[in-house]
């Protein structure tokens, strides 16, 4: 049996070294910044801090393990967001180092929100031949002429914002648009991201008992990706969260799908100034196959909001102000 694993992780990997050249976390709606440098915190918060940790296939050696750790300081007087991403994948014998500095600038449009973001990357390749030593027959002659790669790359990302009747978010954003320029085979894809969510009460807070004791949402992404010379990949997710004001805090219980791909659960927990959740996905692809399978995939994340307390107006004023006159 462990045999037969190995030889399915020396089928899969260069897979996956392709599959992971756009990281990201599945529940990016904890924050929309993972995946857009537009997006912004939604409360007066002039600073937030997150991490996250997500291990693909988790019972298989050598399977793709990424760390996330985000920083955004937005300032009111300047309307702007300073913010840092950085990205650590290890997948095999491959490490991806990705670090990337961003900015944002939000503006009124009568009642929405506009908000407008870009990200300079610095991307890095290593390889760890080591790790590819599972068995003598396996050894890729090709893995010695590896060397480690440095890249820039460049990101660009919108956000509206409705904070009337309920909260509508619909955004876009292209990662790695450098790639769609380097000649060769770049090593990270150009991904876009269209989405939307909902949410029916997004004032809804542990602290404000004014309001309902339980709201949802829901989210569509559309996302695509082109690798150079490669074909175009195109891919859906659905999301829906059940979110319960209860003991000073904020249950949230939901589900998501990608298409063709995996299904989750997930749970989560607002407390303070912290955010955290938990998801669990299940490949669907070997459900339906009946094949030998991972447990699954499992991911984390934590956010921390300073002076989360703080909540915007209504119609969007960060000072709290009433929602009369000029913004």
């Amino acid at each position: 049996m462990k045999k037969i694993a190995l030889i399915l992780i020396g089928l899969w990997i260069p897979e996956c070294l392709a599959a992971q050249s756009n990281i990201r976390l599945s529940n990016y709606w904890m924050d929309t910044y993972f995946i857009n440098p537009a997006a912004l915190d939604n409360t007066l918060s002039p600073l937030r801090i997150g991490v996250g940790h997500r291990s693909q296939w988790v019972q298989f050696e050598g399977a793709p393990r990424t760390y996330m750790l985000i920083g955004a300081y937005y300032s009111d007087l300047m309307r702007s967001q300073f913010g840092l991403r950085a990205v650590f994948d290890n997948i095999g014998y491959t490490t991806t180092t990705d670090v990337a500095l961003t900015y944002a600038y939000s503006t009124r449009l009568d009642n929405v929100e506009l908000n407008l973001g870009l990200g300079l990357r610095y991307q890095r390749l290593s390889y760890d031949r080591s790790q590819a030593r599972m068995e003598s027959t396996m050894i890729d002659p090709a893995l010695y002429a590896l060397q480690p790669q440095s890249h820039y790359n460049a990101d660009f990302g919108m956000e509206l914002v409705w904070p009337q009747r309920g909260y509508w978010v619909v955004g876009m954003s292209s990662q790695n648009l450098l790639s769609l320029f380097q000649i060769g085979q770049a090593p990270f894809a150009n991904t876009n991201f269209l989405y939307g969510r909902y949410r029916s009460n997004h004032s809804l807070h542990a602290f404000d008992r004014q309001h309902s004791w339980w709201d949802f949402s829901t989210a569509l992404t559309l996302i695509h990706t082109k690798a150079y010379d490669s074909p175009h990949v195109f891919q859906g997710e659905l999301n829906g969260n059940i979110h319960i004001n209860f003991a000073s805090s904020i249950l949230t219980a939901g589900v998501l799908y990608r298409t063709l791909s995996e299904a989750g659960l997930i749970m989560g927990l607002e407390w303070g100034g912290f955010n955290l959740s938990c998801v669990y996905e299940y490949p669907l692809e070997y459900a339906r196959e009946g094949t030998v399978h991972p447990i699954g995939t499992m991911e984390i994340i934590l956010i921390y909001k300073i002076n989360s307390h703080l909540k915007r107006s209504p119609c969007g004023r960060r000072d709290g102000r009433p929602c009369t006159g000029t913004l």
